[in-house]
């Protein structure tokens, strides 16, 4: 069976500073054996994770992510792509614990009520973020911020504690920054398929929304100026 996302959050938090130091300071020297053993632990069915082997994957994920941001020869774009993968698979965990809070319960049949509502009206359901009603996207976004803060300061604790300094003072001081970097380091590690062109699509509509036309040609431009040098 699946576990509690509250579990997993106990066990990630479970394993002591002392030990996280310890594994920092090896984690350049094993960095194949982690490797190695994030690859056997991604094997193991989802059903069948434990709490526990939970917990270790995130470890693993997060000193093979400090790993790299130390390198001087991996572009930052890259090196926040591989810190927020890592620590945003703990970060989600307490997304979903404050999705169960009585308050977001509340919230969320609102919102699925006025979907409703709308939907008995012809109305066809919304993608984008301010396509929806008044009265639904101000519910919204009181849901997004009640999420967001269970995310964000588990986010930031998890840069800090990993040692990636240089990200967690981004994420703090300039989210729409890290937001930028992070996607142009995803183009680069982890590009979509050429049959998901759609779901690239929705990406770029996403960010030419909420940062403009010239943000999304910048980052295309950017994302191109580092793979052109991938191939020198």
């Amino acid at each position: 069976m699946s576990c509690e996302p509250s579990d997993v959050l106990r066990a990630v938090f479970a394993i002591d500073y002392e030990t996280v130091r310890r594994d920092l300071r090896d984690a350049l020297a094993r960095h194949r054996e982690i490797s190695a053993e994030i690859k056997s632990l991604n094997r193991v069915l989802s059903l069948r994770r434990s709490a526990t082997i939970e917990a270790r994957w995130a470890h693993l994920m997060m000193l093979r992510a400090s790993v790299v941001c130390s390198s001087d020869v991996v572009s930052p774009e890259e090196r926040i792509f591989f810190a927020s993968s890592a620590v945003g698979n703990v970060a989600r965990y307490a997304e979903r614990v404050g999705a169960a809070s009585d308050k977001a319960v509340a919230l969320s049949w609102q919102l699925d009520a006025i979907k409703e509502r709308e939907l008995s009206k012809g109305v066809e359901d919304w993608d984008l973020k301010g396509a929806g009603p008044p009265d639904f996207e101000r519910l919204d976004d009181e849901f997004g911020e009640l999420l967001g803060r269970a995310y964000d300061v588990v986010f930031n604790y998890l840069l800090n504690r990993y040692e990636m300094v240089e990200q967690a003072k981004l994420f703090e001081s300039d989210p729409a920054a890290f937001e930028i970097s992070e996607e142009i380091g995803r183009r680069l590690v982890a590009p979509y398929e050429p049959d998901a062109l759609d779901l690239e699509g929705t990406i770029d509509a996403y960010f030419e929304q909420k940062y403009g036309t010239a943000t999304l040609i910048r980052m295309r431009a950017r994302s191109e100026e580092l793979r052109e040098k991938k191939k020198r």
